[in-house]
């Protein structure tokens, strides 16, 4: 299994719209036959910080995902929208 910890930071304009993005991301996500579940978190204290941790299947999956039309589309949008270079956290089991 691929888990990950991915952090937006963005501009407090672009909020609304990278939400929504980000949202229809969620969303074609659960259809997906490799994702083993994604949510999706604000920060507390910094409300322009979006938080995502995904879990995929495995490789193919992930690779997949990236390769699906509204990940594309979120992804397209990032130059615009961002604030600060999303941060990515590969996460490795501790008791495996």
């Amino acid at each position: 299994m691929i888990s990950k910890i991915v952090k937006f930071t963005v501009k407090p304009e672009q909020k609304e719209a990278f939400k929504d993005a980000l949202q229809r991301n969620f969303e074609g996500t659960q259809s997906e036959p490799g994702s083993c579940g994604m949510h999706l978190y604000t920060d507390g204290e910094h409300p322009d910080t979006f938080i995502a941790i995904e879990h995929w299947q495995d490789q193919i999956a992930f690779e997949a995902h990236m390769a699906q039309p509204y990940t594309q589309a979120m992804l397209a949008m990032l130059p615009d929208v961002l604030a600060a270079p999303i941060e990515i956290v590969d996460l490795a089991p501790l008791n495996s």
